[in-house]
């Protein structure tokens, strides 16, 4: 019995160029996208022409071929500019690159550099975050095979609150295992998630096997990902009218979250499962890849929870209680169980396999930093939001419901949680086969 549904298995393990988006897919996306991509000088898109007003799902292209990431305002222009000659085009989306002029000038200036920044806004959806890009279709697919409940996992909220906002349009019934540390410390996701009309459950719990394990180990246990993913997968294995969503890390998520945009010089981002840093940067590693351009791409994780850094290439369950297919990925050891940190999206054990992937071959880098140097950077980008260059980056959702977070920091009790030596040696332990 499937868990997930065959049209996103088929996504999965796709070899085709391109997937069609569906047209119900596409009127969700409407309601917020384009989403801004904001810097010293916008984007300069060349696919503006008569006739390519297409929009698919891609692994390594635009997932939406015609839209400029701008605002909603920028889009309608462009939209026009769908119907001109290719130059008029051309000339038309020059004209709306001046409007975007300010956007990071103040950073730039702040730091004292010569660079070009960008910052890739996804905090405009309703959910708040860059999940519903894939929320969406993955509901509107069981819709499609007549699934009625859908079961999932996350931790501070961003992935759950996508996949009920979807589960509502679409009329679907939603379950959430949300990691219990998040649960008790970001109320305000659960409250939107509720409203959407899912029911919300901490992890571990009671109501599932996996999650009875775990509690009997450590009745106090502040959960994981790899735990609320165990709990989802049974919910959905012993309930043959139930299914299961997965927010990041496979192949079919990442492919719905991939953009388009200039050329930089270098591309920065945060990364656990993976589903956001290959939003921003696969463009750009396809082209890498064939040799035509060659940008620094940095992946940073917390120092916490450093799976790319410090964690081993292998083959490893994508959950705690092992329900999941081994996947080949960089990974601290499924029972591995991240200290509470504030990024709690970012506290999971592995890695999207891909990303394991162009980071063993050496597209790409990775580096760990404590969560005070990350709250120090992001109060810094908030109070100011001889060669040019051009930085890249992506803001994948809005804080919000983390500003709990920034009240410790700012009053001093904030404090960094280090990735102990004899804690990764015993997470690694039990990893089922390494690679050779």
């Amino acid at each position: 019995m499937y868990i997930l549904e065959l049209p996103l298995h088929l996504q999965e393990a796709s070899n085709g160029r391109f997937i069609d988006i569906p047209e119900e897919v596409l009127g969700v996306y409407r309601l917020w996208r384009p989403t801004p991509l904001i810097g010293f000088v916008l984007c300069f898109l060349t696919s503006l022409s008569s006739g390519e007003a297409v929009a698919r799902f891609h692994p390594t292209r635009a997932r939406e071929q015609l839209l400029l990431r701008g605002s909603h305002a920028y889009s309608r222009v462009v939209a026009r500019a769908m119907h001109r000659s290719r130059r008029e085009s051309q000339q038309m989306t020059r004209g709306i690159a001046m409007l975007a002029r300010h956007g990071a000038k103040r950073l730039e200036k702040l730091l004292h550099t010569p660079s070009r920044i960008y910052y890739k806004y996804e905090g405009v959806s309703p959910a708040g975050s860059h999940k519903p890009n894939t929320a969406v279709p993955h509901v509107w697919y069981n819709a499609q095979e007549g699934v009625k409940n859908l079961v999932t996992e996350t931790e501070t909220g961003q992935w759950g609150s996508a996949l009920a906002l979807a589960c509502c349009l679409f009329g679907l019934n939603c379950v959430v295992c949300q990691v219990r540390a998040s649960f008790d410390s970001k109320p305000y996701h659960k409250l939107m998630m509720q409203t959407w009309g899912a029911k919300v459950q901490p992890s571990p719990s009671n109501a599932t096997e996996a999650g009875r394990t775990i509690l009997q180990m450590d009745p106090g246990s502040p959960g994981s990902l790899g735990i609320a993913i165990s709990e989802a997968v049974e919910v959905a294995a012993v309930n043959a009218v139930t299914k299961y969503c997965l927010g990041s890390v496979l192949n079919h998520v990442l492919l719905h979250q991939t953009v388009i945009g200039e050329t930089p010089y270098m591309i920065i981002e945060c990364t656990r499962g993976g589903s956001n840093f290959a939003g921003l940067t696969f463009h750009f590693v396809r082209e890498k890849l064939k040799g035509k351009i060659n940008p620094l791409i940095r992946a940073v994780e917390p120092e916490a929870c450093p799976a790319l850094t410090r964690g081993i290439y292998a083959y490893d369950y994508g959950d705690t209680a092992g329900m999941t297919p081994l996947m080949k990925m960089h990974t601290l050891g499924h029972d591995f169980i991240p200290d509470r940190i504030h990024a709690g999206g970012l506290r999971y054990h592995g890695m999207a396999p891909l990303i394991s992937h162009i980071y063993e071959l050496g597209f790409m880098r990775a580096l760990a930093i404590p969560q005070t140097e990350c709250f120090k950077g992001a109060i810094q980008f908030a109070r100011e939001t001889g060669e040019s260059k051009v930085i890249l980056m992506a803001m994948c959702v809005h804080g919000h419901f983390d500003l709990p977070a920034y009240e410790q920091y700012l009053q001093g009790s904030m404090v960094d949680l280090s990735f102990a030596d004899e804690k990764m040696q015993a997470s690694l332990a039990n990893i089922p086969l390494l690679v050779q």
